[in-house]
């Protein structure tokens, strides 16, 4: 008998290690489980999927050296041949990449084998081989800057654009440019021919003026607040309208008549003072009195 419960008792002990052991089985097997699940989902995150927009969706070559989106719109920098020899351009879609239409030479730009490209706003640059082609009408039109308008070289492989500044990657270096500056107002806008008026300048792109100038002669102390405020003080000058000249990297403002400066009218005598009366009596009663001794001797 007691050998039976000894047996009994050692079947449960096995009993409760294998269903212990089967707990922490499925415990493993449900930890397994869900790091598989979750490197799969991981995976399928970030497994993409492309599209490939060709010369069939009126992209004029296949060949796309750069691209740069804005909302819908996307430009993408091309360069290549077609099968009728032409030379890419730059593709500009207006609908998420559904079509494409293509601006080449015949638009304005420099050249067709575009490298780069950037957008701002309506504000489109392409570097192109022969030179940095600029849009500000979306890409309808382009004005182009070579080496002539500073460059490092014709070259251009990259453009980049931060408020009126770009930057433009070149086969002779890194080309940065600037917006030229305008003066709108001016206040005080009058002053003294003798110089000394302090004036705040209002405009655009004054940020890194190297020197402000009033009717022709260099402020005698200036200072940039921001891109569209800046203080001076005047020089000497002649009577008349002057001209306030902001200058920066990107150049020097139109010329304009803001500021007018004005002679000097000098103060009327002062009238004197009651010490000063006093002693002009006096003065005046010691000459009555000499007059009168001479007269009498």
């Amino acid at each position: 008998m007691s050998s039976l419960l000894n047996q009994g008792k050692s079947m449960l002990s096995v009993s409760r290690f294998s269903l212990s052991t089967l707990a922490a089985f499925k415990d493993v097997m449900k930890l397994l489980m869900a790091m598989l699940a979750f490197v799969i989902c991981s995976t399928a995150a970030h497994a993409q999927v492309f599209t490939n927009i060709k010369t069939i969706n009126g992209i004029y070559s296949t060949s796309v050296r750069d691209v740069f989106v804005n909302g819908s719109f996307i430009y993408a920098a091309t360069r290549g041949p077609l099968t009728d020899g032409v030379e890419s351009g730059l593709s500009i879609s207006t609908n998420d990449g559904a079509s494409f239409t293509t601006k080449t030479t015949f638009d304005g730009l420099v050249s067709n084998v575009v490298n780069g490209v950037y957008a701002s706003g309506s504000t489109v640059y392409a570097a192109t081989n022969d030179g940095l082609g600029i849009s500000t009408d979306g890409g309808t039109s382009f004005t182009n800057k070579t080496t002539t308008n500073g460059l490092g070289s014709n070259s251009v492989f990259g453009v980049y654009a931060s408020g009126s500044t770009v930057y433009a990657a070149t086969g002779g270096g890194l080309s940065i440019s600037s917006d030229s500056p305008t003066v709108t107002a001016v206040s005080q806008n009058s002053g003294s021919t003798a110089g000394g008026t302090s004036i705040t300048i209002t405009g655009t792109n004054l940020i890194g003026a190297t020197g402000i100038s009033v009717g022709g002669s260099a402020c005698s102390a200036f200072s940039v607040t921001n891109s569209t405020t800046a203080t001076c003080t005047t020089p000497a000058g002649s009577a008349g309208i002057a001209s306030v000249l902001v200058t920066t990297a990107g150049g020097t403002n139109a010329a304009n008549t803001l500021f007018t400066y004005v002679t000097t009218i000098s103060s009327a005598t002062p009238i004197p003072t009651l010490s000063e009366w006093a002693m002009i009596l006096m003065t005046g009663l010691m000459g009555i009195f000499a007059f009168m001794r001479l007269r009498k001797s």
